[in-house]
């Protein structure tokens, strides 16, 4: 990935947990509110003609591990 992208990715990521804090649902929550939202971003890929729906559910598994491995400071 390049420089670019990973900046647009960071800066959604700030402000969709910078939204999320002010729900009131706990950070645990939060976090199952983000895979879900990971899963319906695939199966909404998956209608669109994408792929399979099974096949984008694992790709999405797959891109929320590898994120999850990135290096973050807050």
């Amino acid at each position: 990935m390049t420089d670019e992208p990973r900046a647009k990715i960071g800066t959604v990521a700030g402000k969709l947990v910078q939204e999320a804090m002010t729900t009131g649902l706990t950070w645990e929550e939060i976090v199952a509110a983000f895979g879900l939202a990971a899963k319906a971003t695939a199966q909404a890929a998956a209608s669109a003609g994408d792929a399979p729906a099974d096949e984008c559910v694992a790709r999405a598994r797959s891109c929320l591990e590898d994120a999850f491995e990135q290096d973050v400071h807050v």
